[in-house]
């Protein structure tokens, strides 16, 4: 691709990014106003928020085998017509089923997105590096900022906060059109037939692969269910008015949004691995301080610097499965982005069981459990990655 036409292909992906931040963050920040309005359960609640997790995490692995076939550009189109669909029916039935169905359909939409935008990035910087990565990941996590902030001033003004869901459906039909009339910009998509099952072979035979995915499963857990519940924990456990709870899913994601940018222009190493451990622990340490705060203001706090340590782990994954699957980067990154979505998908089941139990704090010191595991992954992604290193043939 020549220089002019990298940039314009990087912008696109920039504010689609942005949008999909803002999606991904949207129910979440309406949780504590869906809950109330339909009057679900926490359990209830779970299941419908785990339908957008059902839906990214089947398209994710279908969509890494046919990215490099059908090519980003055409997969990304038909993504964000599906996206669209699902954030214009969430919320106009009270139906548990029916908004569980809406939100697959966004999944389905967020999961080919997601792929076509990684692979994309992944060719264009060198191997091991995540800067643009980096900025990409910061324009998600500026849409996570905005939507949730735009939602609550929406709900001090009207309680129609489903015009949110009715706004993001239009912009990704903007989006879409985008996508298409650029559909040239983006790399083209690889000859041959059906997609191949020797690419899945070599990949999966690779400890590496599963224990980057295992990062990813544990890290999109801690983060999109701190995400979606963070609003409804501190209506619960500091007793503030719904109305103003949308905003901390804004702080949250001010801290995501503050690491990945410090990371993008301050980070120029080669070496993501031994990266991903510090911003782990990070992450765990101020989690389980933020749980303990006996105040708003601190916890907070706590929870901006818990954002901010889990910023970088998300784009250095993909730096490292980049580098390290470097022949069969689209089957990689398909089955990489794949254990998020099945971390999505299971743990809001385990969270909302218990907080029905046992109260929402509870479930948020499971979050803290699988955010201690995550640091032990990271170990191992370490150790297997110098391993690899030191055994140039188990490598691509």
């Amino acid at each position: 691709m020549s220089t002019n036409r990298n940039s314009a292909l990087f912008l696109l992906l920039f504010v689609n990014f942005l949008l999909y931040g803002g999606v991904s963050t949207v129910v979440g920040a309406t949780l504590p106003l869906v809950i109330r309005s339909f009057d679900w359960a926490y359990l209830a609640t779970g299941a419908v928020v785990a339908g957008g997790a059902v839906g990214y995490f089947a398209t994710t692995f279908l969509a890494g085998l046919l990215v490099g076939r059908v090519g980003p550009g055409a997969l990304m189109t038909g993504g964000l017509c599906l996206q669209a669909a699902g954030l214009a029916g969430f919320g106009s039935l009270p139906s548990v089923g029916f908004n569980m169905a809406a939100l697959v359909l966004l999944g389905v939409g967020q999961g080919t997105s997601e792929v076509a935008t990684n692979y994309s990035v992944v060719q264009m910087e060198p191997a091991g590096q995540s800067r643009k990565m980096n900025l990409i990941h910061s324009a998600f996590t500026i849409g996570a900022i905005a939507a949730p902030f735009a939602t609550g001033l929406l709900a001090r003004m009207t309680d129609r906060w489903r015009l949110t869901y009715l706004g993001l459906a239009a912009l990704s039909l903007a989006m879409m059109a985008a996508v298409w009339g650029l559909r040239r910009s983006f790399p083209v998509a690889e000859a041959g037939g059906h997609p191949s099952s020797s690419p899945l072979r070599r990949v999966i035979g690779r400890p590496l692969l599963w224990l980057l995915a295992a990062v990813i499963l544990l890290y999109v857990g801690v983060e999109m269910g701190i995400s979606a519940w963070i609003a409804e924990y501190h209506v619960r456990r500091f007793g503030i008015a719904p109305e103003r709870s949308a905003f901390m899913v804004s702080v949250f994601w001010l801290g995501i949004l503050l690491g990945r940018l410090l990371t993008s222009i301050l980070y120029h190493g080669n070496r993501p691995a031994l990266l991903l451990v510090g911003f782990a622990l990070l992450a765990s340490v101020a989690l389980g301080r933020g749980l303990l705060a006996d105040r708003w203001g601190w916890g907070a706090g706590w929870f901006l610097v818990t954002g901010l340590g889990l910023s970088a782990i998300y784009p250095l994954v993909m730096a490292v499965t980049g580098a390290a699957f470097s022949r069969h980067q689209g089957v990689a990154i398909g089955m990489v982005t794949t254990g998020g979505g099945i971390g999505a998908c299971c743990f809001p089941f385990v969270m909302s069981a218990l907080s029905d139990r046992m109260g929402i704090a509870a479930g948020f010191w499971f979050y803290f459990a699988l955010a201690v595991a995550m640091v032990a992954v990271t170990l191992g992604v370490v150790w297997e990655a110098g391993r690899e290193s030191a055994e140039p043939s188990v490598a691509d």
